[in-house]
């Protein structure tokens, strides 16, 4: 009989320690026993250092705490929490994201061994409540296993851009780590897209694995809301990190594509969906809240020569991109909010189908 599979609970920890414990509650409520909390603080300035190695030693879990010895930024700060786990599996958890239910880790474990012990793991995540009844953001829609190669990762590559929730086998992400995309501020989408074009599976789990957003004497944690209204108000491109996330796809999915056609094929299907579902998405979220600069911000950083600036591409690509990123500008400013409100679900769960579908072979 195999031994049971051990996780790596990796949390990447800067600052908000009264989230950190409320994480770590749901951690210490696993009925699966099989697992270490490793932490890698960020040279938090506030009270980590002192406050959580005392809770870990009061409550009894394994765990491993480290405190960097200068900042080191988000990336490379979730490739040193990931590089310290010892785990078959390390499970990635933001410091203010906690596990949905006790049995959430067992149910994991069994997941895993049903499909084989897969290399890269989805699952979904809600936003946390009370009473545990949250929103549901399904970024899976149904459980599947999907074979290796690049056409599974491009297909897939958004599905790895909220960090809560998602797994790596240990020694898959040994092979994946570098730290050439550590200011990408996505650098597991491209861990999770280099894993799977390099061989591994990748198994979509529709269980809701993680709450996320816990609050802490009744307060949400520091939210992309708070971050706008500090933001300057002079107008400039910023594509709110899409340009960012198609880029590290890219780098991870391009080396095992042959030739130019398959590449500017891969670029369509990395940029299209973006352009299509996810912009005219932020679009609604900035109108919807007032923010009209940081909607204006953005249509100018997606606009296909900037948002494409980080990539070798054709310009074949650029001109292809054009119309949809001309509909979708068009649609996000002019449509009324609360059409636009109707038809972001039924997006979404379209263009989740087209991502079940068979992926391509690049």
């Amino acid at each position: 009989m195999p031994s049971p599979i051990t996780f790596s609970i990796c949390i990447p920890q800067y600052g908000r320690s009264q989230y950190l414990l409320l994480v770590l509650e749901s951690l210490r409520a696993q009925r699966y026993p099989h697992f270490e909390v490793v932490i890698s603080d960020d040279c938090s300035k506030d009270d980590t250092a002192e406050v959580i190695p005392d809770y870990l030693k009061r409550t009894g879990l394994r765990y491993r705490f480290h405190r960097q010895e200068r900042n080191l930024g988000y990336d490379a700060n979730l490739r040193a929490v990931l590089g310290m786990g010892a785990g078959d599996y390390l499970l990635i958890l933001g410091n203010d994201d906690a596990l949905a239910g006790e049995t959430a880790l067992g149910e994991l474990a069994d997941t895993l061994e049903e499909y084989g012990r897969p290399e890269a793991v989805i699952s979904n995540y809600r936003m946390w409540a009370p009473d545990g009844r949250g929103e549901v953001i399904s970024r899976i829609l149904k459980t599947a296993l999907l074979p290796s190669g690049s056409g599974t990762a491009v297909a897939h590559y958004r599905d790895f851009a909220f960090v809560g929730g998602i797994a790596f086998q240990r020694e898959a992400f040994k092979r994946a780590d570098t730290p050439a995309y550590d200011r990408s501020i996505f650098v597991q989408v491209y861990l999770g897209c280099k894993i799977i074009t390099d061989g591994g599976r990748l198994l979509l789990w529709e269980r809701v694995l993680v709450d996320k957003d816990v609050k802490a004497g009744g307060q949400a944690p520091f939210s992309y809301k708070d971050i706008e209204r500090s933001k300057k108000r002079r107008i400039e491109p910023d594509s709110q990190g899409l340009a960012s996330i198609a880029w590290v796809a890219v780098e991870a999915s391009f080396p095992a594509l042959p030739g130019a056609a398959a590449r500017d094929s891969a670029m369509m299907r990395i940029y299209k969906p973006l352009l299509r579902f996810t912009y005219p998405g932020w679009l609604y979220a900035h109108r919807k809240e007032g923010f009209w600069r940081a909607a204006l911000c953005m249509a100018w950083g997606c606009y296909p020569p900037v948002l494409l600036k980080l990539t070798d591409h054709s310009a074949w690509v650029t001109l292809r991109l054009m119309p949809g990123y001309l509909f979708s500008t068009l649609a996000g400013f002019l449509l009324p909010l609360s059409l636009i409100g109707r038809l972001l679900p039924w997006g979404h769960r379209f263009s989740k189908k087209q991502q079940l579908a068979k992926p391509p072979v690049l």
